[in-house]
């Protein structure tokens, strides 16, 4: 499935036309109507992944093509779900048929997206129709609106899942399989430019230390490496191991209503930062950790720590080349990669060099998160 230029080429022109086809039956623009920009390389190297932070798909896809919004748009949108309003559309692609949920290709891959801050130009932006953090209020789940008071709607059929100590919801079987189907065509896309770039396929949470996007719930380091092989979907162990899609007892849409936009716009603000960082070998890739992560806040030289300092940006969902063995004091151009990522998303000077103060915010960044670095 979309194993040549052409073919993946193909499948996204239907996908787009879908999708154009959707947005004008529920009255929302066509196109984003926040900021575009080329591709810094020519093509995209890689993608984020995000959670819409919201309950309506059909809210979500409005908002991040509405002309007013200029802060946040990306290309798509991946429903946990088969939409049932949209099947009759749906019906007119028959070469979208594989697809386990209903996704959108809000804008054009031609240029960069405004999702990711700094790594605009050089990522697609992917939206995963989810809320993700829920806790539990008076009795109830809740996500965030309203203060988070307003209860998730129980035609969702999902349980949230505690992990590290809180709250979130799932993410679908469906949704996980059509992640990996579109990063592996637009890896078959870009193949004659050398394709996608694996440590560049990451969570917004890599490139933006200000929340939690698209959280633990999303299997990031698995769905990566599932879009790089052409195994059947089928025979992925950690697909086989999420349970069965819900069964949804009816459409749910919430009324997204101009006090719910504005807490939307200000949760993602964080989004509307943007500037070009120039350095070739950041598009690289990692190690194989294994010390204990408390050393991370001990003195002592960066050389001998390494194999901590990967073990952590693992955690943090950075890419860990597992064919590279620990190589001790010697900085190679994976790791090197990772740790400049991370010290621009905390806001650090991006040197690559992973010293006290670059080792001592990821073991922050990871206490923050309750990935117990200590252990």
């Amino acid at each position: 499935m979309y194993t040549t230029p052409q073919a993946a080429t193909d499948f996204f022109r239907d996908l787009r036309a879908f999708t154009v086809d959707v947005l004008k039956s529920i009255k929302a623009p066509t196109s984003p109507g926040g900021k575009v920009r080329s591709w810094k390389f020519g093509r995209p190297k890689g993608i984020i992944e995000h959670f819409t932070a919201s309950v309506s798909w059909k809210g979500a896809a409005s908002w991040l093509n509405d002309p007013k919004n200029q802060d946040s748009s990306c290309h798509f949108l991946v429903l946990d779900r088969l939409a049932t309003d949209v099947a009759p559309i749906l019906a007119k692609y028959p070469s979208l048929a594989t697809l386990p949920v209903t996704c959108l290709l809000l804008a054009d891959l031609d240029k960069g997206t405004w999702h990711a801050g700094w790594a605009n130009s050089m990522c697609v932006g992917i939206e995963n129709r989810n809320v993700g953090e829920v806790r539990y209020v008076n009795g109830k789940f809740c996500w965030w609106a309203n203060s988070w008071s307003a209860p998730l709607p129980k035609e969702l059929n999902k349980t949230p899942v505690l992990i590290n100590g809180r709250h979130w919801e799932p993410y679908t079987k469906g949704q996980i399989k059509a992640n990996i189907l579109i990063g592996r065509a637009l890896n078959a896309m870009t193949r004659a430019d050398g394709g996608l770039i694996k440590s560049w396929i990451i969570p917004h949470s890599c490139v933006s230390n200000q929340k939690s996007d698209t959280g633990p719930a999303f299997p990031l380091h698995d769905v990566r490496e599932a879009m790089f092989t052409d195994k059947a979907l089928s025979s992925l162990d950690f697909i086989n191991k999420m349970v069965d899609d819900p069964i949804y007892t009816r459409d749910y849409d919430e009324m997204v209503d101009a006090n719910f936009m504005k807490q939307l716009a200000e949760s993602q603000q964080d989004r509307n930062v943007d500037s070009d960082f120039t350095n070739d070998q950041f598009l690289k890739a990692i190690g194989t950790p294994s010390a204990s992560l408390q050393m991370l806040v001990q003195n002592g030289d960066w050389k001998g720590k390494l194999d901590v300092v990967r073990r952590g940006l693992a955690k943090l969902e950075y890419y860990i080349d597992p064919g590279l063995a620990s190589i001790g004091s010697k900085l190679d151009l994976s790791t090197s990669t990772a740790v400049q990522m991370f010290q621009r998303s905390v806001g650090l000077t991006a040197d690559s060099v992973p010293g006290p103060v670059t080792q001592k915010a990821i073991y922050d960044r990871m206490t923050a998160l309750g990935l117990q670095p200590g252990v």
